[in-house]
């Protein structure tokens, strides 16, 4: 026998089972009829790890998921539709795993989906717009409690534009519009509303008379 010894060979490993820690999902606006089908999420992970989405409605009754891949800094977005998710609560979960594939508990975020647009607001009856208000013009009327209401006056060519906001018992009234660009003759005053998930109303309307 000669006696030849071999080089020796090593190779070094890395042992990970340490799991990363919950997402944090970021406080979302509610969903509306615009954004349904394509309802965007997001959040921070363990950097460059896999972030697994789900999207649930009040008692976990639909879901929908979404996966996505956390940028170096941990950040993610992830985009569901979630049309199917009945109008209500929503809770949005995330967990990670990382690249060892040890996957984190969830962290969660609630909120709401919203896709039912409010009613049109009605416009209340004018007296004619004369010499002595076509300066300084008032409109009134209800709307959805707490909606943004946005008045168009129109004469048929030209428009004028204004909003407010209904109070809580959905009472609005704007003051103060300068009519006197308009033609004389009949005009109309249409409201839209917009309630606080964005969904915008069909417009309510109101004829009247503009003598000067």
């Amino acid at each position: 026998m000669a006696g030849n010894v071999s080089a020796s060979a090593s190779r070094s490993i890395t042992i990970d089972t340490v799991a990363p820690v919950a997402p944090v999902v970021d406080a979302f606006g509610a969903v509306n009829a615009a954004g349904v089908n394509s309802a965007s999420f997001s959040g921070t992970a363990e950097a460059d790890s896999t972030v697994d989405v789900s999207v649930s409605d009040a008692g976990n009754v639909h879901s929908v998921t979404g996966s996505t891949t956390g940028d170096g800094s941990g950040h993610w977005t992830v985009s569901v539709d979630a049309s199917g998710l009945d109008d209500g609560p929503i809770s949005v979960s995330a967990t990670a795993t990382d690249a060892a594939g040890n996957t984190s508990s969830a962290g969660t975020q609630t909120g709401a989906k919203d896709t039912l647009a409010p009613d049109a607001p009605t416009v209340d009856v004018f007296a004619d717009i004369d010499i002595f208000t076509v300066g300084s013009m008032s409109f009134s009327g209800t709307a959805e409690a707490n909606a943004t209401v946005d008045i168009t006056v129109s004469d048929g060519l030209g428009t004028v534009t204004t909003s407010t906001a209904a109070d809580g018992s959905g009472t609005w009234s704007v003051s103060g519009l300068d009519l006197s660009g308009l033609a004389t003759g009949s005009v109309t005053v249409s409201a839209t509303a917009t309630d606080v998930a964005g969904n915008t109303s069909p417009a309510g309307t109101q004829s009247g008379l503009k003598l000067v």
